[in-house]
């Protein structure tokens, strides 16, 4: 199955039609702006799935490690 999988977006809110599976990954250091990040509830509605890292905001793109871009590929294809 195809899905769309966000970096610790922090503006642009989530889809929540549930027409796209969703994996969203979440940093441990930044908070997105309210209602970007779907509620629990919305989340099991729509088929989102909200992953909490242990990476901060910046190493959730080319410029993170390899050990933070493999754990991110491999929990992308896993859900």
């Amino acid at each position: 199955m195809k899905a769309v999988v966000t970096l610790d977006n922090l503006r642009v809110p989530c889809l929540i039609s549930g027409a796209v599976k969703i994996i969203s990954f979440r940093s441990k250091d930044w908070k997105p702006d309210p209602g970007v990040v779907p509620t629990v509830a919305q989340s099991v509605q729509a088929g989102i799935t909200i992953i909490q890292t242990d990476a901060q905001h910046v190493e959730m793109s080319d410029r993170g490690s390899d050990h933070i871009k493999q754990s991110i590929g491999r929990r992308s294809t896993n859900s």
